[in-house]
């Protein structure tokens, strides 16, 4: 469902109680991961809006959310998941071997660097403050 952007019935599922929004697929891909991989902005905001979903959890080859967004270039996925203030960019992505910053810094995702620096200096600051 989420693969595809089927808001309706995603909005079903989160209803119910017995439904796990962090269980990952066989694909090891959870829905905030499919959706943010995908750029389903509506789903990624009904996702957040959760406060049992983790906004941090890898896939099988160590990606985040917020990594899948930046390198899809999904600009609206990547503020929602930044304004949550737990997506944690700091999280060093193995294939990668760089952080998402650097990543999005070396592959000129110029909108994702934008967005990520002053995140990055506002863990600077307490140690220069």
């Amino acid at each position: 469902m989420i693969w595809y952007g089927h808001e309706g019935v995603v909005r079903m599922l989160l209803e119910r109680s017995d439904v796990n929004p962090n269980k990952p697929s066989l694909s090891g891909l959870t829905p905030l991961l499919w959706a943010s991989r995908n750029g389903h902005g509506r789903i990624v905001r009904m996702l957040l809006e959760r406060n049992d979903v983790n906004p941090n959890q890898r896939d099988l080859f160590g990606l985040t959310p917020l990594s899948w967004a930046c390198e899809n270039g999904h600009e609206g996925v990547v503020r929602m998941l930044l304004e949550r203030n737990d997506a944690n960019p700091h999280i060093s992505v193995p294939h990668w071997c760089l952080s998402i910053l650097a990543f999005a810094s070396t592959h000129t995702l110029l909108i994702c660097v934008l967005f990520l620096i002053p995140i990055a200096l506002s863990y600077l600051r307490p140690v220069y403050d």
